[in-house]
């Protein structure tokens, strides 16, 4: 999602989409931990809800997974990110694998 929320595809859709070349979707994840934030007034912690999807793998893995979407149930599932937001999402058709990481942190130089 591009500045104002207007959608704009990623680099590797467009070339993708140019060179007619079939594209694998992953979504990267992660359970808990740190992020690095632009601004001061915008969350760093994970605070996942236990109904999440998010919380419910890193309650199960304690090491990186990657996991087959495409053949999970056509229920939505919400899913926890950055700034602790939640989407709700059917993943069959919008993405072929979650990579889980257990913990982030933040950018270190």
């Amino acid at each position: 999602v591009g500045p104002g929320g207007a959608r704009t595809p990623s680099l590797g859709n467009h070339v993708g989409r140019e060179l007619g070349l079939p594209m694998f979707i992953v979504w990267m994840i992660y359970g808990g931990g740190e992020d690095s934030q632009p601004l001061a007034d915008l969350p760093r912690k994970a605070d996942f809800g236990p109904d999440t999807l998010t919380a419910r793998l890193a309650a199960r893995f304690d090491r990186p997974v990657l996991l087959d979407a495409r053949s999970v149930p056509e229920t939505p599932v919400r899913i926890a990110h950055m700034y602790n937001t939640v989407i709700e999402t059917a993943l069959p058709g919008a993405v072929d694998a979650l990579w889980f990481v257990p913990r982030a942190s933040p950018l270190q130089s």
